[in-house]
């Protein structure tokens, strides 16, 4: 049962914790707000419930009282219209005084589930993706966060232990999705990051890439050549044992592979980290505005990747307004339960009438038709495969040759920008939309270079 007591209990620990969490304010009636509670309510329901504190500064951990209640009905009907089921959650307000001021406090609490709880719907703000479908969040060190292989092992094990549930078809399909995601996200993040480790699991993905990437061998021929023990194949394969040195060796020399092949990261068509490229290299690292702070930054490798990234989310937001069928944007803070990624672009180009932005539409996509060319693999590819739009794209960009990565990279990123450690990167067409121009490009292939026209604004006088 929620009471006073409790909430101080937790407060004088004087620190948050996987089991619950400082909140100066909780406004459901703003959708940012509201999709960072849905998140935090799935993490805690997940991870064996929780609790939210509210009137604690989270900067300070000092008690500041909130300023509005939530009705512990009304919360219910939102979450389940969102979400489309109900999780169990009480909520408490008390009065306290400090400093001779009479304030309001609360304590929400988050009931565990017996199964595991994700959303069927992406939910975004302006600020980006903040709920993805059907991936699973738990706590881990104070945060809501993306679950990961161990993680979801001891979800699985605590649901089975009870006895009382059956894993159904859809519940395994986002189990099973959640560790294919998992698998691939970590080879593509740390193949971006220039990370590799020499396990058994990751000497099995690097000879999987060599076995598919030749075609003279079956499966027992390539084994033998290598000289695998017949009844040890698919343990080497499926990376349950480790391969000894007479195995590396045999694999460099009969397939002509580098001599630190499986000791670095490689991807499936055996790349090696893309960004040492010196020509892609050279395409990020001329973008920069603040060459100097590459310097400081402290991890080489993370700059790279996080320009990656942000180029293959850009490409993914852009792809998807231009397929959109535009709607005059509202400009409103109040709760809508799906809002589009692109709601910005949106929102920039309201000022135009609806024929106008069409016109702009189809202007920008044949402009733009190299990187929606790329962008639009990812509708053409298997999508249930663990990785999300933008993995999807940068997979898909990691199969080209040096030239066309140079490109896109050319194409789409106007210039990046070190702050504080963090990494910003503004793009062309993102530019073209929010200021309302129309230009005219021509790639320059022996100089690597693009060319900009003039711009041209396209409102109407």
């Amino acid at each position: 049962m929620l009471s006073k007591e409790m909430f101080f209990e937790m407060y004088s620990l004087g620190r948050e914790d996987d089991k619950w969490d400082f909140k100066k304010e909780l406004n459901i009636s703003k959708k940012e707000e509201f999709y960072e509670f849905i998140k935090d309510l799935l993490a805690f329901t997940n991870s064996g419930g929780g609790y939210l504190i509210l009137g604690i500064e989270n900067q300070t951990n000092e008690i500041v009282g909130i300023s509005n209640k939530i009705d512990e009905a009304d919360l219910g009907q939102r979450i389940e219209a969102t979400l489309g089921y109900s999780i169990d959650v009480k909520v408490l307000y008390f009065e306290h005084e400090i400093g001779g001021k009479v304030i309001q406090l609360g304590l929400i609490y988050i009931k565990g589930s017996e199964k595991i709880r994700v959303s069927s719907k992406d939910f975004t703000s302006q600020k980006g993706e903040i709920i993805q479908s059907n991936i699973i969040y738990v706590r881990r060190n104070t945060r809501s966060i993306r679950a990961n292989g161990e993680e979801l092992e001891r979800l699985m094990s605590q649901i089975i232990r009870k006895e009382d549930y059956k894993f159904k078809e859809s519940d395994v399909k986002i189990i099973e999705r959640n560790k294919s995601f998992i698998h691939l996200h970590h080879r593509l993040s740390d193949f971006l990051k220039d990370k590799y480790e020499f396990t058994a699991l990751n000497f099995a993905d690097k000879l999987q890439q060599v076995y598919f990437h030749q075609t003279r061998y079956n499966k027992l021929e390539f084994a033998t050549l290598i000289g695998f023990e017949t009844d040890k194949i698919d343990d080497y394969f499926d990376g349950r044992v480790l391969p000894k040195l007479e195995h590396i060796l045999r694999a460099n020399v009969l397939f002509d592979l580098p001599i630190d092949f499986f000791f670095k990261p490689s991807y499936w068509n055996l790349r090696t980290t893309v960004w040492k490229d010196p020509v892609i290299n050279y395409c990020i690292v001329n973008k920069l505005t603040n060459k100097v702070e590459l310097f400081r930054y402290k991890d080489e490798g993370k700059f790279f990747y996080e320009v990656f990234v942000e180029l293959g989310k850009a490409l993914n937001t852009f792809r998807e307004w231009i397929n959109s069928e535009y709607k005059p944007h509202k400009d409103s803070d109040e709760l809508i339960f799906i809002s589009p990624k692109y709601d910005f672009l949106d929102k920039a180009v309201s000022k135009l009438p609806t024929e106008k932005v069409e016109w702009f539409k189809k202007f920008l996509s044949t402009q733009h038709y190299k990187t929606l060319e790329l962008a639009g693999a990812v509708e053409r590819k298997f999508k249930d495969n663990g990785f999300l739009p933008y993995e999807e794209i940068l997979d898909t960009l990691l199969g080209y040759n040096e030239e066309f990565i140079c490109r896109i990279i050319n194409e789409s990123i106007s210039e990046i920008t070190i702050k504080n450690d963090n990494v910003e990167v503004k793009f062309h067409f993102f530019e073209e939309v929010l200021e309302l121009i129309a230009r005219g490009r021509e790639y320059n292939t022996s100089l690597v270079l693009l060319e900009l026209n003039e711009a041209k604004h396209i409102i109407e006088e």
